[in-house]
């Protein structure tokens, strides 16, 4: 009976936005680089990362892109085409 539901991700409903903005945090380099990329303070993100406060959707997809930006930098994705043998683009 006091099973969690899950969202298909393997994370309990209400704690998707707390695992992505554990992954942006990660992404980031830590909590104090993501809170100054989002413009905010330090202990106001770890409060959302606490799961104590709801963080506003803005700023939490600001934080999905910091995400995917870290992602696409450390991937290279999308992958860059390779220049032709004859040199042309």
């Amino acid at each position: 009976m006091g099973e969690r539901k899950h969202d298909g991700t393997g994370v309990p409903h209400g704690n998707t936005k707390v695992a992505l903005l554990e992954a942006a945090c990660q992404a980031a380099g830590g909590a104090p680089a993501l809170a100054a990329r989002l413009g905010i303070s330090e202990a106001m993100l770890r409060k959302w990362m606490s799961g104590t406060l709801s963080m506003p959707d803005p700023l939490f997809l600001r934080a999905v892109d910091v995400l995917l930006e870290e992602r696409e930098r450390r991937f290279d994705w999308p992958p860059r085409a390779e220049p032709a043998a004859d040199g042309r683009a």
